[in-house]
């Protein structure tokens, strides 16, 4: 690897350029979740035809409030990836602060937060794994770690 792959690599490490040309860093990401004293809770609606972009906002905040609320933490800061969407980005802010195990939450954009990007890659993996698409068995890693609502 040369140093600008790794510098671009080590920046933001996307899931797809990991799955496409380093998979051993992938895999050793995935295995280290094991390692971490948590569980990965997610929730998805399946749904046929288009979805207008209100109707994938109102989804989408349904959802987080629903994984949000799930948890038994007593208090919880939320951290999601950036939109670009500020009027999005508020309603999010507005109804999920509300909820009572809510200390805080933000947005912040993935490039600059590690930990959403860890959390992208987990979520492709689950994404494949539910579209039927994970052929590099990355689901098997961390099905010990998942967990689905609804």
């Amino acid at each position: 690897m040369t140093r600008r792959q790794k510098e671009a690599v080590t920046n933001e490490f996307k899931s797809t350029i990991l799955e496409r040309a380093y998979p051993q860093i992938k895999r050793k990401l995935l295995y280290k979740l094991n390692s971490f004293q948590c569980a990965v809770v997610y929730a998805y609606d399946r749904f046929e035809g288009v979805l207008y972009q209100d109707e994938k906002e109102k989804r989408y905040i349904t959802l987080l409030k629903l994984i949000v609320s799930s948890l038994n933490e007593p208090v919880i800061v939320v951290t999601f990836d950036a939109f670009g969407n500020a009027v999005f980005e508020t309603r999010i802010i507005s109804e999920v602060s509300c909820l009572p195990n809510v200390m805080s939450i933000r947005q912040d954009f993935s490039y600059n937060n590690k930990g959403l990007q860890f959390a992208d890659n987990v979520v492709g993996v689950i994404r494949k794994h539910l579209a039927g698409s994970d052929d590099d068995n990355y689901f098997e890693i961390i099905k010990t770690k998942v967990q689905q609502l609804g």
